[in-house]
């Protein structure tokens, strides 16, 4: 498993997010990727299209090659952090 550049507290991670990954993945063509932080997982949606990951509704990265870039924080409180 890939362990790239990344976000969040899992607290971020669980509001809202399941609902749209499915509605992703069935009617947009996103595939979820599941990316560690430290002892835990993080699932994000990767357009394979365009390379951007999206974290609930919010993009957050643009993978470029193996790395992922941050364009926004999801909030206030999110950590950003290197695996």
């Amino acid at each position: 498993m890939p362990n790239f550049a990344q976000a969040v507290d899992a607290g971020d991670c669980a509001s809202g997010f399941g609902a749209f990954a499915s509605d992703a993945e069935n009617k947009l063509g996103h595939n979820m990727i599941k990316v560690q932080v430290g002892s835990d997982f993080v699932y994000l949606l990767f357009d394979v299209w365009s390379g951007v990951v999206f974290y609930g509704h919010s993009l957050i990265f643009r993978l470029i090659g193996d790395r992922l870039f941050e364009l926004k924080k999801v909030a206030r409180r999110s950590r950003y952090v290197k695996a």
